[in-house]
């Protein structure tokens, strides 16, 4: 949480605006913060239909190195990709996505994007080394 928040105070001056946009971000998000983690693992398994549906030699690749549970993506649905891209990156990219313009989980298409990118990489890893791949992102 903390990560959105700091996106917030960078963003605005005033500690009570940066409150209040804290709080509709969090009504918005607090379904991926519940213990159930219900809606996260919707999510994940949602990104991995669309890998499926997209590029389904890399989900094989992701499968046979047992990460079809598409878990090494938890935090970029978790905090909206904050550590991934720079302040002023996630700021448009933020605003694009709080937009719903073009659907409701649009952010399941941007993870399908990151790990197109990086697909060449991805294809020649394991199991622990496409985690330790998808976490160094953010650095």
């Amino acid at each position: 949480m903390s990560d959105i928040l700091s996106v917030l105070l960078m963003l605005l001056d005033d500690e009570v605006d940066a409150f209040w946009c804290f709080a509709g971000m969090m009504d918005r998000l607090e379904d991926l913060f519940f213990m159930d983690q219900a809606r996260i693992s919707q999510l994940l398994k949602s990104v991995g239909r669309l890998l499926r549906f997209l590029d389904p030699d890399l989900m094989d690749h992701f499968e046979r190195n047992g990460s079809g549970d598409m878990y090494f993506c938890f935090r970029w649905l978790l905090i909206q990709f904050k550590r991934e891209f720079s302040p002023q990156a996630v700021l448009i990219l933020w605003d694009a996505l709080l937009t719903d313009w073009l659907c409701k989980d649009y952010v399941l298409f941007l993870c399908v994007a990151v790990l197109e990118l990086y697909r060449d990489a991805l294809m020649t890893l394991e199991f622990e080394s496409i985690l330790k791949f998808v976490n160094e992102l953010s650095k």
